[in-house]
C-alpha cells in the first residue's frame, strides 16, 4: 500500500520537529563527516545551502567548512514565485522572508544558476532512487530545471540533506520532478557525489 505524499509529509515533519537541539547539532556533524573527502577532494566553486527551518537536518557545518576551503555559498530566496540564489558570506546576511523562511538579504547578489556547482537541498523524504519529496511547492524543481549540460559545463550536482529516518521505499515521482544525483544522511550517502 503506497502512503498518499500529504501524510508522509506530516508523518515525517512531525518527526523531524520532534528532534532535540542535541540531536540536530549531531546530524549536522554526521553531515560534514560523510561530505568531508568528497569536498577536499574536490575543485572549490559555488555551493547553494540553505538556512534549516522546521526539523530538516541543518548544513551550516557543511557550509563553514567549504567555506574555508574556498567556496561560495549561495542561499535561496522566492522572487515572483521563482527561486533564485544569492551569495551569502555570513549568517548576518540572512534575513526573514515571505512565509518566515530565512533568505538573503535584498543586498546580497544573485548568482545565476548555471554559476552553482553543487545544490544542497532539503527535503521531506527520500528513496534510494534518488527521488525527492518536498513540501509540494515545486520551487527546487523548477529551479533545477532551469539548468542543463553542456559540453563545457555539466548541470549542477544535486545532493539532497536529510536525517536517516527520511528514507522511505519508492517514491513514485510526478512529471515535473528532477531526482537528485545523491542524497547524504549523518550517517551514510545514496547515489553518487562523482560528477
Amino acid at each position: 500500500m503506497t502512503v498518499p505524499a500529504s501524510a508522509l509529509r506530516t508523518t515525517l515533519r512531525d518527526r523531524r520537529r520532534g528532534l532535540s537541539s542535541t540531536r540536530q547539532h549531531q546530524a549536522s556533524q554526521g553531515l560534514w563527516r560523510q561530505l568531508r573527502s568528497w569536498a577536499v577532494h574536490r575543485q572549490a566553486g559555488c555551493a547553494a545551502v540553505y538556512a534549516a527551518t522546521d526539523g530538516e537536518v541543518d548544513p551550516q557545518i557543511v557550509a563553514q567548512e567549504l567555506r574555508k576551503l574556498g567556496w561560495t555559498t549561495a542561499y535561496p530566496r522566492v522572487v515572483d514565485e521563482q527561486m533564485v540564489f544569492a551569495s551569502v558570506a555570513f549568517s548576518t546576511d540572512l534575513v526573514e522572508g515571505r512565509w518566515g523562511l530565512l533568505e538573503p538579504a535584498d543586498a546580497c547578489m544573485d548568482v545565476a544558476m548555471v554559476e552553482i556547482d553543487v545544490v544542497f537541498t532539503p527535503l521531506v523524504a527520500f528513496d534510494a532512487a534518488g527521488n525527492r519529496l518536498g513540501r509540494g511547492k515545486g520551487f527546487y524543481d523548477r529551479a533545477f530545471a532551469q539548468t542543463t549540460s553542456s559540453p563545457t559545463r555539466p548541470a549542477q550536482l544535486r545532493i539532497g540533506l536529510a536525517h536517516d529516518f527520511q528514507l522511505v521505499q519508492g517514491l513514485t515521482p510526478q512529471p515535473h520532478d528532477v531526482p537528485l544525483h545523491a542524497v547524504v544522511t549523518p550517517t551514510q550517502r545514496f547515489g553518487s557525489l562523482d560528477r
